[in-house]
């Protein structure tokens, strides 16, 4: 085999983490954001939170408001007030549950943001 070659794909995702220090293997959070992204329009948006809980956590309410939004400002500062209630109770892995939201928050306005780039090409 000399090559491989792929289809041209309209999907883009963004993992990103954060850790107290570069260089370590545990988070103190994750995010993963796929989005189909044709024209400039969004569609198919998903958004995972990892290591903010015991468990993943699959966002639903602020991914509709942010496909509904196209992705903008607006539909950002909509969304990241609503996952506060998707994340539930959040449990002391590593610090506190005020600290873990705002970790969640920023790790998902950066996502939005680099998915962006895509969007705007």
């Amino acid at each position: 085999m000399t090559a491989i070659t792929l289809p041209p794909t309209t999907r883009h995702s963004v993992f990103l983490k954060f850790t107290p220090r570069k260089g370590m293997d545990f988070s103190l959070g994750t995010v993963g954001a796929s989005a189909q992204i044709s024209a400039g329009e969004v569609s198919d948006l998903k958004i995972v939170l990892g290591s903010i809980s015991s468990a993943p956590i699959k966002l639903d309410l602020p991914v509709g408001i942010l496909e509904a939004g196209n992705l903008s400002d607006d539909a950002l500062d909509k969304a990241l007030p609503l996952m506060r209630g998707e994340m539930g109770k959040l449990t002391n892995l590593y610090a506190r549950a005020g600290y873990k939201k705002q970790i969640a928050r920023s790790l998902v306005r950066r996502a939005i943001e680099q998915l962006r780039e895509y969007q705007h090409g």
